[in-house]
Order: C-alpha cells, then structure tokens, then sequence
C-alpha cells in the first residue's frame, strides 16, 4: 500500500473511531441526566459497549487472516481474538445493568491492557494503539459514568 493510501486510511480510521464514541458520550449522558429512562439508556449503552468489545477482539483476527505463515505471537494472537466478545458477553448476562457497565468498562480496560502487549510485540500497528488508547478512554469513562448515575 501506498504512503498515501495507507494514510488515508488512518485518517478514515480515526473519523470511524471518534464516531463510534458518540453512542458512549450520548448515552452516558442521558443516563446520567434522565432518572426516568436511565435504565433504557444503560441497556443500550451496555449493549453497544459489547459489540464495541467483540469488535475490538475481531480485529485481532483479521490481523492473523493476513499473514502467510502462522508463529506462536500469530496462534495467541487469534485464541485473544474470541475472548472480548465471551467476555462481554458474561456481563451482559451476569448482572443489574449499573453494575454491568462497570464490568464492561472493565472488559475494555483489560482488552487495551492486551493491545498494550501486542503493541510491544509489533503484533499491531502504533497508530491503531494510539488510536485504541484514545477510544478505550472516553469508552471506559463513559461506562462507569453511566455505570454510577443514580447510584446513590
């Protein structure tokens, strides 16, 4: 790929990444402001909070998909890939749903704690960890934010 191209594609990750954290910020929000629909509001947020943990695991796979021959970082690397998805998935079966916001921020937190790893390992790309830096961050307050709305 091109320099060019492969900036552009970094360009167009970034405005996906900043887009996808609209539903967090919004909806914590609305958690936070609106007592009467704040459960309605937490739900959503949470479910959306586990397709963002699958999706942050699925990448990890498609990064393998690529490669020609397999090495034991690329076998770790695909056996990570499934376990954000299982584990947002517990939490979203597990618990009242303030308590399961804070489990998912938790889930994020622990899958950029993975990332961090695999950065180290130039498993993935610096760009997307900084990119994943930023996204976990806003995503993960978000959660807890709404997570502690009305608690109390």
């Amino acid at each position: 790929m091109s320099g060019r191209r492969a900036a552009d594609v970094r360009v167009f990750a970034v405005v996906l990444g900043i887009g996808g954290l609209i539903p967090f910020v919004v909806l914590a929000c609305l958690s936070a402001r609106n007592a009467a629909g704040s459960r309605e509001y937490q739900h959503s947020l949470l479910m959306y909070a586990a397709s963002i943990a699958a999706f942050v695991g699925a990448v990890h796979w498609g990064l393998v998909l690529r490669e020609a021959d397999a090495t034991r970082k690329h076998v770790l690397q695909l056996a990570w890939s499934v376990v954000p998805s299982l584990a947002a998935w517990a939490v979203t079966i597990s618990s009242e749903p303030r308590a399961a916001l804070v489990r998912m921020a938790l889930v994020l937190a622990a899958c950029w704690v993975v990332d961090a790893v695999f950065w180290a390992r130039r498993a993935i790309p610096a760009w997307y960890f900084g990119l994943r830096s930023l996204l976990t961050s806003v995503a993960a307050a978000s959660l807890v934010l709404a997570g502690f709305a009305g608690a109390g």
